[in-house]
């Protein structure tokens, strides 16, 4: 059975239809995609800004307890003269 020109013409709307409806529901699977990432991207943005700001404070205060150990060991005034002498 051969293909007649109509048949021809129904097959290149059919594929045309079909090429429409694919690149539609590309992009909208694309967008729906981005708008399911920007949470998660916030989210480890969020944690990479905690992390540093975890890092700073725990630095800050590591160095607070090592300066009140060496002014209960040495006395403050010791400790403060030889830091002003050191900076």
């Amino acid at each position: 059975m051969a293909m007649t020109s109509e048949d021809l013409e129904r097959l290149q709307y059919a594929r045309e239809l079909l090429a429409t409806i694919a690149s539609r529901f590309g992009v909208t699977v694309s967008q729906k995609a981005a708008v399911t990432a920007v949470p998660i991207i916030g989210a480890a943005g969020g944690a990479l800004i905690n992390s540093s700001f975890m890092d700073h404070f725990q630095n800050m205060a590591r160095g607070h307890f090592i300066m009140r150990s060496l002014e209960k060991q040495y006395g403050p005034d010791e400790v403060s003269r030889l830091y002003h002498r050191a900076s």
